[in-house]
């Protein structure tokens, strides 16, 4: 073996995984690559719903025991003044500020969530 392919092949193998990486991370984020032409739409909308959705799956470790890695999605769903339903995929600390019942301004591109901005007092204009 050349003293060039000892260098050569993990090099490769480095770049391979950083492109594999970065493909990945594109695929996982179809919504906001596919919403980004789209327009910022701004509606009046009450806080309708919360719901997390947990998976998990088992972690292998060679000569040692098996793990379990949990994730946690986190979803809102909000109800527009005329009675249109949306459901938006948000993190955690967005979705631990929010409450049911809250109302304000959504603000959404596409089917991605980017603000909602609460009331100070909330107005019983929204219906139930």
């Amino acid at each position: 073996m050349a003293e060039w392919e000892g260098v050569l092949l993990p090099f490769l193998g480095v770049v391979a995984l950083g492109a594999a990486a970065v493909l990945l991370l594109i695929a996982s984020s179809p919504g906001r690559w596919r919403d980004r032409g789209r327009p910022v739409v701004s509606v009046r909308a009450r806080v309708v719903g919360k719901r997390p959705d947990v998976s998990s799956r088992p972690f292998y470790q060679e000569n040692g025991p098996i793990q379990v890695q949990t994730d946690t999605a986190y979803y809102v769903t909000f109800q527009t003044e005329d009675g249109r339903r949306l459901e938006f995929r948000t993190d955690g600390a967005r979705y631990g500020l929010l409450a049911e019942m809250d109302e304000g301004v959504l603000m959404y591109r596409g089917t991605t969530f980017l603000h909602f901005e609460r009331d100070a007092e909330p107005a019983r204009s929204l219906a139930r």
